[in-house]
């Protein structure tokens, strides 16, 4: 609003002192007197110019005031789905795994009619949205290796579209773009180049698998994400003062570790299925349906009957982590990529760089090697 405010200020400083000679009203004289006698001089017309640019100006101040409040008042759309179940190699539970992550999100879900690339483009123009979803297969082949998410038409009938066309499209509409698009969950088999590429982009958190991912693994580790970041941000829970303080030392910490919370949370939730089965000596009872590991690896030696599936191996990327299955946060190698983005954690990061950068050029060079310092003893 202080944009606005000033605009206003603007334009009645200038309807004021349009009335050169104080009789209560603006007329050709006042516009064009200079010295405030009455009579149109050079100045004066000079100063007319002068007074409808500023006038434009405030004219221009008010108008993009007006459209920023009104796009902080436009809805934003909590979570985008897409769930995609082509004829060739039908997806059954899709549906239904979108609807059980409605339950714990306000959600979208794109299920029928056409559900492709270029309805992802309308949707997210139409309506700013935080998180999108996709259920489906993401490893339709283009060329070669080259595998892209399996979107459909109507009839069932599969669409892809190239990876690189669908990060740019994502990324256009990450914060880093000026969009609200901050969480991109491609929940569909070996899509991690795919997500790596979505990270590329500019989307701060994705979440994709880096293996083939079991249906009904697949099912319970979106349910269990969503569900885990409805809790996290549930605004009857009051946060820790020390999670006040990080947030307010670090603006994205708060989303990095509602995600980073949900994300183990689902992994958990995948660990710990069970089925009914029996033990190594015959009893009945209740054994792991899962085991996280890449089905193309094989079984692994179990006592229990029947022994764990393979569930695939899911992947979160971030600008500052990444994690692998249950792995511990890995840091990536690239500083520059690892390095805080924004808040006061941030600044320091990046003042901390310089000064490292700065003291090492500073630093006197290698003399010339001599023949002894390079002996091979």
């Amino acid at each position: 609003m202080r944009p606005r405010s000033s605009a206003l200020r603007v334009l009645a400083a200038l309807l004021l002192y349009w009335d050169a000679d104080n009789d209560g009203d603006v007329d050709g004289t006042d516009l064009m007197d200079w010295d405030g006698d009455g009579a149109v001089d050079l100045l004066g017309g000079l100063t007319l110019l002068f007074k409808i640019a500023v006038f434009i100006a405030a004219l221009g101040r008010l108008r993009r005031s007006a459209a920023a409040v009104a796009r902080r008042r436009q809805r934003v759309r909590e979570l985008l789905v897409f769930a995609c179940s082509p004829r060739v190699a039908a997806l059954p539970n899709a549906l239904l795994e979108a609807a059980e992550v409605s339950t714990s999100v306000d959600a979208a879900i794109y299920a029928q009619r056409d559900v492709t690339a270029d309805t992802l483009r309308n949707a997210l123009r139409d309506t700013p949205t935080k998180r999108f979803l996709f259920i489906g297969h993401a490893d339709a082949r283009l060329r070669g290796a080259e595998r892209s998410l399996g979107f459909v038409t109507a009839d069932g009938t599969l669409a892809a579209a190239r990876p690189r066309d669908l990060a740019a499209l994502l990324g256009r509409h990450a914060p880093s773009a000026g969009g609200r698009l901050e969480l991109v969950f491609l929940n569909g088999c070996r899509s991690e180049a795919l997500g790596r590429a979505v990270r590329a982009a500019g989307v701060p958190y994705v979440v994709c698998w880096a293996t083939p991912a079991h249906d009904a693994a697949a099912r319970v580790f979106s349910r269990a994400f969503f569900a885990a970041l409805d809790v996290r941000q549930n605004p009857k829970r009051r946060p820790s003062l020390r999670r006040r303080l990080r947030c307010l030392v670090d603006a994205d910490a708060g989303a990095h570790d509602a995600y980073v919370s949900a994300y183990s949370e689902a992994v958990d939730a995948v660990v710990f299925e069970l089925r009914l089965g029996s033990l190594a000596n015959g009893v009945r009872s209740h054994v792991p349906r899962f085991a996280l590991r890449d089905p193309a690896r094989g079984a692994d030696a179990s006592d229990a009957s029947p022994p764990p599936s393979p569930s695939g191996v899911p992947l979160f990327l971030s600008a500052t982590a990444e994690r692998r299955g249950n792995d511990e946060p890995a840091r990536p190698a690239c500083d520059a990529y690892a390095a805080p983005a924004s808040g006061l954690r941030g600044a320091l990061a990046r003042l901390a760089t310089g000064s490292r950068a700065a003291a090492a050029a500073r630093l006197p060079g290698p003399g010339p090697l001599t023949t002894e310092s390079a002996e091979v003893p």
